[in-house]
């Protein structure tokens, strides 16, 4: 087989690539914490958009929205990060016609699971207290209603305060303003949750002297913070790379679990990885390997497979860069696969046998039409010969329901 049996390969890697690149300085800027260096990435990366041309290619602008969207969950424990994604989604209102060329609904539809950037539509004018209203009461998550507590504190309190959780989720000794203010910064409402965020050793050994803080006492929930699994206090400190905390409770001894691999590489702090890589029974197991994949730690990912002699599927790979919306991984799965189609290699790693081409790019086509939602790559799979058409009608709605509604 040839490139010319393939449809449109050429142009397809290329776009993927300039996804990939934007991905990398989003990336960059996101995980800078010198600020001297922060201006000059966000520079970077705007320049970048500029070049991409958004406003007249609304496809590849709705996959960068979907790749800001995914970026924000990769990171959740980077400080900063709102008033990172403020200034990227203000650049785009202000420098790339973000409302001009989508809607208020489609715009709350490919944000529809991130909190903070609703809320910046929201303080941005971009959607209003009814729609913001509508679009809670459609939702019907209690933990999204609490985010809103601010705007809505009556409503809220009558929803919840049989259930007593206002008073979990709640704390009383801020006001209104001084919440908002909290939530704007991505900082929580507790005390004890901030003191590690901000990996203060004093202030938490004072906290475990005075207080009757158990080494393994879990993080209390705050509707500030999006929190994986109910951290215990060690989770909590390796996701915010408090690395002085994290050692503390080290020594005295408190408990691991499986979850500290989670927290590790969502973190992304390379000395904790290292430490916690001395305990035998952790990152020797394929499911990190597709933590790596989805929280964009290649560096992770590829020590892991080194070290642990892991691998992952041909399927595996793609459904989870997929999922992840990672187009550094997926334009590297993508030029290895079809480079050994064009070399005449016949096998590939899945199904572990081989297997002839129409049936391979028909594997991949449906995973390609149930998870991605980068564009030119339903594109792609969708101009192939070899494809059943009979999710046509998925792609089409796909593809073409990203003009204004």
């Amino acid at each position: 087989m040839n490139e010319d049996d393939i449809v449109g390969l050429n142009e397809f890697l290329s776009e993927l690539e300039i996804l990939a690149e934007l991905e990398n300085l989003l990336l960059n800027f996101i995980d800078q914490i010198d600020e001297a260096e922060v201006e000059e990435c966000f520079k970077m990366l705007t320049c970048f958009i500029e070049k991409m041309n958004l406003k007249n290619n609304i496809n590849r602008y709705s996959s960068v929205l979907s790749m800001i969207s995914h970026v924000f969950f990769t990171r959740p424990y980077k400080k900063n990060i709102n008033v990172k994604i403020s200034s990227i989604l203000e650049y785009l209102i202000y420098s790339c016609n973000l409302t001009d060329v989508f809607s208020s609904q489609r715009l709350l539809k490919i944000f529809e699971n991130n909190k903070f950037i609703i809320l910046f539509f929201y303080e941005n004018h971009v959607i209003d207290k009814k729609q913001l209203k509508r679009f809670l009461k459609e939702k019907v998550t209690f933990n999204l209603w609490f985010y809103f507590y601010p705007e809505f504190p009556s409503e809220v309190t009558e929803r919840y305060e049989k259930a007593d959780l206002i008073s979990l989720y709640i704390n009383d000794k801020y006001s209104i303003d001084e919440l908002k203010k909290l939530r704007r910064e991505g900082k929580s409402d507790k005390y004890i949750n901030q003191v590690i965020q901000n990996d203060d050793l004093d202030a938490f050994v004072s906290m475990i002297g005075t207080s009757g803080l158990g080494i393994n006492t879990m993080i209390t929930p705050s509707f500030m913070e999006d929190l994986l699994d109910n951290p215990m206090l060690i989770e909590y400190a390796i996701g915010y790379e408090s690395v002085q905390i994290f050692k503390y409770l080290i020594l005295n001894r408190a408990h691991y679990t499986y979850k500290c691999e989670k927290f590790a590489i969502c973190g992304g702090n390379y000395e904790i990885y290292e430490l916690l890589k001395e305990k035998e029974d952790l990152f020797n197991h394929n499911s990190c390997l597709l933590l790596a994949l989805h929280y964009h730690r290649e560096e992770f990912y590829e020590d892991i497979i080194l070290n642990q002699k892991l691998s992952l599927t041909d399927h595996q790979q793609l459904k989870n860069l997929l999922l992840a919306s990672n187009c550094k991984g997926l334009l590297r799965f993508f030029v290895q696969f079809f480079n050994q189609y064009i070399s005449m290699k016949k096998e590939v790693n899945f199904p572990n046998q081989t297997i002839n081409y129409s049936e391979c790019i028909n594997w991949m086509f449906n995973l390609v039409v149930k998870y991605s939602k980068i564009n030119c790559i339903i594109e792609f799979f969708w101009k192939q010969p070899n494809i059943e058409k009979n999710r046509l009608n998925i792609i089409q709605i796909r593809i073409y329901s990203h003009s204004k509604l």
